[in-house]
């Protein structure tokens, strides 16, 4: 069975590359040609070790290149305006060695019309490897790209949680939608499940520090049950979550390798193994302890920001020079006139106002307002729905 094997080496240096390549390619039985590595840089990758600089990007580039692999680029950070200009200078810098690059791994839909509308135009050798980690899952999510992007979408990353019957299903899509037929699809093979990604850094908050310039790497627990740990890190992309085990293994390869359906599409089928997680992880279950942070719950994700005794509740939308309107989410809080407020946006900046006038749903003016209620308040800049509000206690 002949299957693409995907691959991070960004975290080595080029003498650690060529030994991890040739190991690799001894253990799985595949050639270079049937190999995918993939190159991230510390502005464009949220989970990015060992490379520093666009330099350093160029230089993995060419030892690559140098052994008969075309590698990938990961850009799987979602953008403001400013970080997405930051990354089309990066694209500029590394110039003609995108050449030499075989795919672009991207999650933002911003930098997907940005790749579809320049760089893929520049460089007819660039394909596009779309990351649906983000909920685009079903095959109509699928063949909407496939027939947006047309031959350059050359792959789709699933979701880590994509289960063996969620992969068969896409196989009998392509049986029945010619579009999606030379589609690959990427799964993970072996590696870490990420459960929640904020833009928020929460371990600053913890630990009292600004916002980092270098990676911050902490184990976690959840206050209902202490043996349950979670791998924490936090850098310039904000906070990523992941379980401390890692994910599928070797069992479910098997059954993939003697799935008799999937036959007809082996060669479709990359799979991913990622070894970046660092094993070394300073412990901060002390700090969960007292209740500082709470990063998962039971049963699913909840922001530890709306763990906080001053919650209010989270905007929900804001018409420039008007009114915020926002509902209040916490049952015990109230938000009466004549309060001081924090508002904490997305990327984790501060505002700060009093309430001088507040207004129910039907705009009228009230004293008070209370658990589930929908309100507005003035409109200050630089708020946008989804900003977090609490309560500045005197």
């Amino acid at each position: 069975m002949k299957m693409k094997t995907v691959i991070y080496i960004n975290d080595l240096d080029l003498q650690e590359i060529k030994q991890r390549i040739a190991s690799f390619v001894s253990d799985f039985s595949v050639d270079t040609n049937n190999l995918d590595i993939i190159l991230t840089h510390p502005e464009l990758s949220r989970l990015s070790k060992g490379v520093d600089n666009t330099k350093d990007l160029l230089q993995q580039i060419k030892y690559c290149n140098e052994n008969g692999i075309c590698p990938s680029i990961e850009w799987d950070i979602l953008m403001k305006d400013k970080q997405l200009a930051r990354a089309k200078e990066i694209f500029e810098e590394l110039g003609p060695a995108l050449s030499g690059v075989n795919a672009i791994r991207v999650l933002d839909l911003g930098a997907v019309y940005y790749l579809r509308e320049d760089l893929l135009k520049k460089f007819n050798n660039l394909k596009l490897h779309l990351l649906l980690g983000n909920g685009t899952n079903n095959y109509q999510g699928i063949l909407f790209f496939r027939n947006l992007l047309g031959e350059k979408l050359e792959r789709v990353i699933l979701a880590p949680q994509t289960t063996l019957e969620m992969l068969k299903s896409y196989c009998d899509y392509s049986r029945v939608f010619s579009e999606l037929r030379s589609l690959q699809m990427e799964i993970l093979g072996l590696g870490p499940l990420l459960l929640m990604y904020t833009p928020r850094f929460l371990l600053s908050r913890v630990l009292g520090t600004s916002s980092p310039a270098a990676a911050i790497w902490a184990e976690s627990t959840t206050s209902e049950c202490d043996s349950v740990r979670f791998k924490v890190t936090q850098n310039q992309h904000g906070t990523m979550v992941y379980d401390s085990h890692e994910t599928r293994g070797l069992a479910f390869l098997e059954k993939l390798f003697n799935e008799p359906l999937l036959a007809d599409f082996k060669e479709q089928i990359c799979v991913r193994f990622d070894f970046r997680l660092s094993p070394d992880i300073a412990d901060i279950s002390d700090i969960v302890e007292r209740g500082e942070i709470e990063t998962v719950c039971r049963e699913g994700l909840r922001e530890f920001l709306d763990d906080q005794d001053n919650f209010l509740g989270e905007v929900v939308a804001a018409v420039k020079g008007q009114r915020i309107a926002l509902v209040l989410k916490d049952p015990i809080n109230k938000l009466c006139v004549g309060d001081n407020i924090e508002l904490v946006d997305p990327g984790g900046k501060h505002s700060k106002m009093r309430i001088e006038v507040l207004w129910d749903f039907q705009m009228r003016e009230i004293y008070e307002a209370f658990y589930q209620d929908l309100v507005f308040i003035k409109f200050i800049p630089r708020v946008t729905p989804r900003t977090k509000v609490f309560l500045v206690r005197s």
